[in-house]
């Protein structure tokens, strides 16, 4: 058997992710996810979601050795009508937890090929809203509310989510999170769109006498760090960065006390460091935040 696609291998970690929130919510409906190209109503009942889930056609890295796809991946649902709204709401919550922590892994086990060795797949994935699609109409759906009947009629509704997704067997993905220091305890930066890390050697020049070349010795490195995060209402770490006042500084002291976590290498790096720059950049919906820092 080939191996198996990105969408199976997706398949049961985003319908375990949905139907934990269906669960928090508690009105009984569950999730049945499948990759087919239809839904299956045979075993379907009034508080079954069914779901399919498909990529499109993606883009793969040209780079030698490193093996990337990212495509589209849709993910179409069928829902009671009178349940849409709340399944809309979850959605909601599902996105943003997606958005939180948007990478994971998959492993593709070749359970019919135990010759062949396990394949982990890296992703990082990401969604916009979910909307209805269509319009409502009636399906026929196994009873559960009568014993006396097998099937009943319900008014079922689509609603589409969709997003794009990378992965591959061998590229690194962001796992970097990144906090500051507020009243004693470190309070995480959300909303984070990028993150850049410059290493630039420092070096000491001493003049030698009767010689044209002086002596260079490496003394250490400087350390630039530059996060772009979506700035949003009533976010005590971004309105503590956006009120700092340069003016009350001395050249000796630090505007931040911030650190940095790897969770695939549980690194921790704390420390200091100097704001050079605050850039608010103002888009159609929402404001950018670009804040450069140097480690003193």
């Amino acid at each position: 058997m080939a191996k198996q696609t990105i969408e199976q291998l997706m398949k049961t970690t985003i319908a375990a992710a949905i139907q934990q929130l269906l669960n928090t919510e508690g009105s009984g409906y569950t999730i049945n996810a499948t990759n087919d190209i239809k839904f299956d109503n045979e075993a379907q009942t009034k508080k079954t979601i069914s779901a399919i889930i498909k990529t499109g056609s993606g883009t793969r890295s040209d780079s030698e050795d490193f093996e990337a796809v990212s495509s589209l991946i849709t993910i179409i649902f069928e829902v009671d009508l009178n349940y849409r709204q709340t399944f809309l709401a979850i959605l909601n919550d599902y996105c943003t937890a997606v958005a939180i922590s948007p990478s994971g892994t998959v492993t593709d086990d070749r359970e019919f090929e135990p010759e062949e060795a396990d394949i982990t797949y890296q992703y990082n994935l990401s969604f916009g809203s979910a909307v209805p699609a269509g319009t409502p109409y009636e399906r026929d759906v196994k009873a559960t509310s009568d014993d006396r009947v097998d099937r009943e009629t319900v008014t079922m509704d689509v609603v589409v989510l969709q997003g794009a997704i990378a992965y591959s067997e061998n590229f690194y993905i962001h796992d970097r999170k990144f906090y500051v220091k507020i009243s004693g305890t470190y309070q995480e930066l959300k909303g984070i769109v990028t993150y850049s890390e410059i290493n630039t050697p420092q070096f000491a020049i001493t003049p030698i006498q009767n010689q044209l070349e002086p002596q260079i010795n490496l003394v250490g490195y400087s350390e630039a760090y530059t996060v772009v995060f979506n700035r949003k209402k009533s976010d005590t770490v971004h309105e503590k960065i956006i009120k700092i006042n340069h003016t009350t500084k001395t050249l000796t002291s630090y505007d931040l006390e911030v650190k940095f976590t790897i969770a695939s290498t549980s690194q921790t790096d704390s420390c200091n460091v100097k704001i050079t720059s605050i850039q608010v950049d103002g888009k159609k919906n929402y404001e950018t935040v670009t804040l450069a820092m140097l480690r003193v």
